[in-house]
């Protein structure tokens, strides 16, 4: 991102997916709670995969908030 206005901060996110190559899924959803610490849940590497992550979570999606033990 190069600058702090809207739009930047809009770009943002399709600049960082672009460059994404694994993504993590921690535990307890989006609780605002500190990332450092969470247990790893899954890791995601695969291009398709990862697509359809982002689709979920950037593109109106249902977001997931617990996982089945």
């Amino acid at each position: 991102m190069t600058g702090a206005d809207g739009a930047g901060i809009r770009d943002w996110p399709a600049e960082v997916w672009a460059r994404t190559e694994a993504a993590l899924l921690l535990a307890d959803g989006d609780t605002g709670a500190p990332l450092a610490g969470r247990p790893v849940l899954g890791e995601i590497f695969d291009d398709t995969d990862r697509t359809e992550l982002r689709s979920l979570r950037t593109e109106g999606g249902p977001a997931l908030r617990t996982l089945p033990e």
